[in-house]
């Protein structure tokens, strides 16, 4: 095990705790560009704990964070961090959401984490190595048909995502069978799902670095095609389009058109 994913490994449970022992007692500090995108004390707690680890032990590394200005990957190594995701869900109760932190190389990610600590799951993927959650190894589903398919969007209601929803509804109907859509409220539960099996798609409509890139390696190594909207290799800074290679092709017939 190297330094740095032992040191990962590490601090993201303890951010985790961080995050559990606000639940239900968080206070909102501000809003950025609408109610729905909300930051409480304890995201803030969690981030500074996180970057101050970081600056001690690897200070030549970069940091990009949802609650830091800048989103430049460095040259050599670049933390992005989401310090709490699923803000909503958290301020208002719900228990889904997580820690997320990925490693980047060189503009590669090459190690993330997922951490929700109200199931204790923890989600770790190594590039080359495969997905895991508690140490064991996960595996996208292999439902090969995406009727009766059971997928996950974005929970903010947009023209794209209306766009596919309908294009969704319309091949059930074709079928005479319905299809499934779900929105948790946040990007590490939506991807450890999927990642694990427990749902078979996902399309993002999100490109922030912080909400994709860790769920990008755990989809990746767990077996998932993982692409953007027209098929093309995934890269830092796109949203993305995942499921299994079957799947994955019906998934793009809907989303090329984004």
């Amino acid at each position: 095990m190297t330094r740095r994913e032992k040191f990962l490994k590490e601090i993201i449970r303890k951010a985790g705790k961080i995050v559990l022992a606000g639940f239900e007692k968080s206070e909102v500090r501000y809003t950025k560009h609408d109610r729905l995108d909300i930051v409480t004390d304890v995201d803030l707690e969690s981030n500074d704990f996180i970057v101050s680890r970081i600056n001690e032990e690897f200070p030549e590394d970069e940091i990009i964070s949802e609650e830091i200005k800048g989103d430049l990957v460095g040259e050599d190594y670049t933390w992005i961090i989401d310090p709490l995701d699923g803000t909503v869900n958290f301020s208002t109760g719900i228990p889904i959401f997580v820690v997320m932190i990925a490693l980047v190389k060189n503009g590669e990610v090459v190690m993330s984490a997922i951490f929700d600590p109200i199931h204790e799951k923890f989600a770790f993927a190594k590039k080359g190595y495969g997905a895991f959650v508690n140490g064991k190894r996960i595996n996208c589903s292999n439902n090969d048909s995406m009727i009766s398919s059971r997928g996950l969007m974005s929970f903010v209601v947009k023209e794209q995502e209306v766009y596919i929803r309908e294009k969704i509804v319309e091949k059930g109907n074709q079928s005479n069978v319905q299809m499934e859509v779900n929105a948790f409220g946040c990007a590490g539960f939506n991807a450890l799902c999927v990642a694990n099996g427990n749902r078979e798609w996902i399309i993002g409509f999100n490109h922030k670095l912080w909400d994709v890139a860790p769920g990008a390696l755990l989809l990746l190594e767990s077996g998932c095609e993982v692409t953007g909207y027209k098929g093309e290799k995934w890269k830092l800074g796109m949203s993305l389009v995942a499921a299994n290679k079957k799947l994955h092709k019906e998934l793009v017939k809907l989303t090329s058109v984004l």
